[in-house]
């Protein structure tokens, strides 16, 4: 992969479930330092792309992330690009795991 290719900067977070003082389960966000502004190329998807992709229609935005392969990204993580969020739907890797393309909706 051509590191030119990855000029945009992406936030990978991953969801932990906690218990609160009243024994609910609690549902928070968090970053750890290896997935903080991880260079990216960001491209919105159209919606012949998202059906391609994803085999549905979907009425919110949708994006495809490339970034450098790293086994700590998973489906449910989620993405913050530019101060907005992006759920990771599906995630692929190439053949070498040199990188992994990141599907992603917003809502």
């Amino acid at each position: 992969m051509r590191s030119g290719r990855l000029r945009h900067r992406v936030t990978i977070e991953q969801r932990t479930l906690s218990n609160d003082a009243a024994g609910q389960s609690t549902e928070t966000w968090a970053t750890s330092t290896s997935l903080k502004r991880l260079p990216a190329r960001v491209e919105e998807l159209s919606q012949t792309e998202t059906i391609r992709e994803r085999e549905q229609v979907d009425a919110n935005r949708s994006i495809r992330v490339t970034i450098r392969h790293n086994s700590k990204v998973k489906v449910d993580d989620r993405v913050i690009f530019e101060g907005r969020t992006f759920h990771i739907d599906g995630v692929k890797t190439d053949g070498l795991q040199h990188e992994m393309i990141l599907m992603c909706n917003e809502g």
